[in-house]
This record gives C-alpha cells, sequence and structure tokens, in this order.
C-alpha cells in the first residue's frame, strides 16, 4: 500500500526538512502527557494491588515519596520517547504532528541511540532551546548523537 498523497502544498514543501522549536516542543508536550497518564495508571494499579495483598484496607492511590515520584516520572518519559523512536521512529506526539526521528543519514534509530538521546531529553528538561538557538533545526542532543528531526506526514 503506498503512502497517502500530501495534499497541501506546504506540508508538501517541508516534507523532509528539519522540524522547529515549534513543532517538536508541541510533540514533547503530547508526549509528556503520555507519560503523565501512564504514571497516573501505575498509581492507580499499585493502590489496587496493596489493596489486594492485604497491604491496604482499602483502595488508596499509591502515594510515593517526591524522589520515586521524580525517578518514575523520568524513567517512564525515557521510555515513551525509546520505544517510539526505535521501533516506528516517532512517538504519539510526533505522529500527530507528522514529525519523524532518525539519524543522519536518515535510518531509523537503533535502541541503543535511542535511549540516549530518550535519557538526554529526559534529564535535561531545556535541551529543545538549542534546537531554536542553533539556526539548523539540530539540537545538542541532535548532534552529539547524529540525530535529526525531520516533517514526515507519508509513512
Amino acid at each position: 500500500m503506498s503512502p497517502p498523497a500530501i495534499r497541501n502544498d506546504r506540508a508538501r514543501a517541508l516534507q523532509g526538512e528539519k522540524a522547529g522549536i515549534v513543532s517538536r516542543s508541541l510533540a514533547d508536550l503530547i508526549d509528556l502527557g503520555v507519560a503523565e497518564a501512564a504514571f497516573v495508571g501505575l498509581l492507580i494499579f499499585v493502590g489496587i494491588l496493596r489493596f489486594v495483598l492485604g497491604l491496604e484496607r482499602s483502595i488508596v492511590l499509591w502515594q510515593p515519596s517526591a524522589s520515586v515520584v521524580l525517578a518514575l516520572q523520568l524513567v517512564l518519559l525515557t521510555a515513551v520517547f525509546t520505544l517510539g523512536w526505535a521501533g516506528a521512529g516517532r512517538t504519539l506526539g510526533k505522529g500527530i504532528l507528522g514529525l519523524r526521528v532518525l539519524s543522519a543519514s536518515g535510518e531509523a534509530l537503533t535502541f541503543p541511540r535511542a535511549l540516549i538521546r530518550a535519557s538526554l531529553c529526559a534529564l535535561i528538561p531545556g535541551i529543545l532551546v538549542f534546537v531554536a538557538l542553533s539556526g539548523k533545526n539540530r539540537g545538542i542532543h541532535d548532534i552529539l548523537l547524529r540525530t535529526q528531526v525531520t516533517y514526515d506526514w507519508g509513512r
């Protein structure tokens, strides 16, 4: 099955070009929402599990310490990024915005490269600022790992 035709002239012109700070930031906000939804699901699941195991008298939302919350959120965000980039080359957010993460040569990311890139993105909150400052729509993480984020609506 061939990819759908791109009907919008502007979108067709941007196909394959490096994505800018706005579309990348919006995609990351969507992905942050996905990771937060997974986190809330985990809190509910652990609360139910604690009740089933007899550790609680009623189903109570699990309330871990602040350091555990931060660690879990970083792990979940890293997992969302890694699985999306190493698999389809895009996360839910990047898919909605028509973006794809590729190696500088245009190939799919390997799992180790996706994991390192995801870890950098999760651990350094302002890393996308460098995309705007670079003039080439590439952040430090893109330069270090030889990756790029391109507009891709047809795959």
